[in-house]
């Protein structure tokens, strides 16, 4: 178990350093981890090699061959009201070309009452 939780011969090579040397981190900037003593080339150790793992390479691969589209829903950032120039605030009704065929066949001028005959 002592093993298991201990600390490993590549952690003791990162946690150390070399005196005037500068440390070469992971994003190169010098914010990133550092790997101390594990990056050099005399130490005869482990030397770390960047590249994409396996699993980040799987990852990738499903996210990109999902399409993630929008699902039509609007946000709630939108507003049926319309700020016109000439008479202000106006609302809109944003679902009445959906019903615009069905209402106005039903409301509309030219149709006309049908008598049904009781029998």
């Amino acid at each position: 178990m002592k093993e298991r939780y201990a600390i490993t011969d590549m952690r003791k090579l990162a946690n150390r350093m070399q005196f005037g040397i500068p440390e070469e981190s992971s994003l190169g900037d010098g914010l990133g981890e550092g790997y101390g003593m594990l990056g050099q080339a005399g130490s005869g150790k482990l030397r770390v090699s960047v590249g994409q793992s396996k699993l980040a390479a799987k990852v990738a691969k499903k996210f990109k061959d999902r399409s993630y589209g929008t699902s039509g829903a609007t946000s709630g950032l939108t507003s049926s009201l319309a700020f016109t120039p000439v008479q202000g605030i106006e609302l809109s009704n944003p679902q009445a070309n959906q019903f615009g065929g069905t209402q106005s066949t039903y409301f509309s001028e030219t149709g006309t009452f049908s008598k049904i005959k009781r029998t």
